[in-house]
């Protein structure tokens, strides 16, 4: 494998001959290859396919090469897709006039074909690597935001109150100091788990978790995950039921996947007002089971909904029994997720409450003899 496997070329040029040479070159090499004749149509084709360069001809009809460039590097959606010109004109000022309309590399006709595939490999190499640094650039400073913030208000709390309980311990009744302990437990716990997450979620961004994918019996993971979070749902007066059938199985790592649930189950509790319930089916289509975490909550609204599973839009809510949490754990179901082969969707509306749809690999599993 490398760099530029499966990377997509954006060719524009009105001479068919070329076109022709370049796409089944191109193409013979393992490149997706789009094509254009004009640069209205590869203007159209860049924002709508989104190729990892672009091979743009000068001498266009209608607009040509270097306007074609401009109007591409205006463009926030196309802005980052590398240009290189491939022209007849061999002029240095064409070659500055390409540069300084954006194009990062300039080929003159006649080409060879061996250095239009080296320059293609170069740039497309170099995009995927600044897109690499950005996802990590990302990944560093939702780290920090999480340190900075998420985690510094939970440990404020459980110092002020050990202080509390440190200064004035000797005037509190029975009652209080026990409330006081027992909240001060449920706040350390939740951090506790913010960490955990904290850790994994930093651990499956450097790929340092291997993945173990088998037969899982997935009622069996379910109750696991239930029993879990009876207590903290038991507290909010929220009813926890599953629906899944025996002998349903999904192929895929426990672990991973016994964080997903985790996440989802709590996040439905913490987001459910008292009275309230939360429902964990499943069932199989086809070689898929679609697995629902519903919850009767507060819902969520389009903004937030769109910026669930986005690193760089991640959004910390309040649950209804002023829970907090990073965002971290949706990231991180979403990429177990995404890892086993799977898909996770969300449906939900404000004051309607939510779903959380999980499709993964169908498995066969041993039913236990009676």
């Amino acid at each position: 494998m490398t760099e530029t496997d499966r990377a997509s070329i954006l060719l524009v040029d009105d001479n068919t001959n070329n076109l022709g040479v370049l796409y089944r070159y191109l193409d013979d090499e393992g490149f997706t290859v789009l094509v254009s004749q004009d640069g209205e149509r590869a203007l159209r084709l860049a924002r709508d396919q989104r190729p990892d360069l672009i091979l743009l001809d000068i001498m266009l009809p209608g607009m040509d090469g270097f306007q074609t460039c401009r109007e591409l590097k205006a463009d926030a959606i196309t802005a980052d897709i590398p240009v290189i010109f491939i022209s007849a004109l061999t002029d240095l000022q064409d070659k500055v006039r390409g540069f300084e309309a954006g194009g990062v590399d300039y080929v003159t006709k006649p080409f060879q074909q061996e250095e239009v595939l080296a320059r293609i490999n170069a740039h497309v190499t170099i995009k995927r690597q600044r897109e690499e640094l950005d996802r990590l650039n990302a990944t560093k400073d939702r780290l920090f935001s999480v340190i900075g913030h998420d985690l510094r208000g939970p440990f404020m709390g459980l110092l002020g109150a050990l202080e509390l309980l440190r200064d004035a311990s000797d005037d509190m009744d029975a009652q209080t100091k026990h409330e006081l302990i027992t909240n001060l437990y449920e706040s350390a716990e939740r951090t506790y788990r913010l960490l955990e997450n904290l850790l994994e979620w930093s651990r499956s961004q450097q790929r340092a978790i291997e993945l173990h994918r088998r037969p899982i019996d997935l009622r069996e993971l379910v109750v696991e995950t239930i029993q879990l979070f009876q207590a903290a749902a038991g507290q909010k007066e929220v009813s926890v039921t599953t629906d899944v059938p025996d002998g349903l199985a999904v192929f895929a790592d426990r672990d991973m996947i016994g964080t997903v649930m985790r996440n989802l189950v709590n996040n439905a509790v913490k987001f459910t007002k008292p009275g309230g319930s939360v429902t964990i089916s499943a069932r199989e289509r086809a070689s898929v089971v679609e697995i629902d975490v519903h919850d009767t909550g507060i819902g969520i609204d389009e903004e937030a909904r769109d910026a669930l599973f986005d690193l760089s839009r991640a959004v910390t809510r309040t649950g209804t029994g002023g829970e907090r949490g990073s965002g971290l754990g949706l990231l991180l179901a979403h990429d177990y997720v995404i890892r086993n082969g799977g898909t996770i969707s969300v449906e939900s509306a404000p004051g309607e409450g939510t779903c959380f749809r999980l499709a993964l690999p169908a498995a066969a599993v041993e039913q236990p003899s009676r």
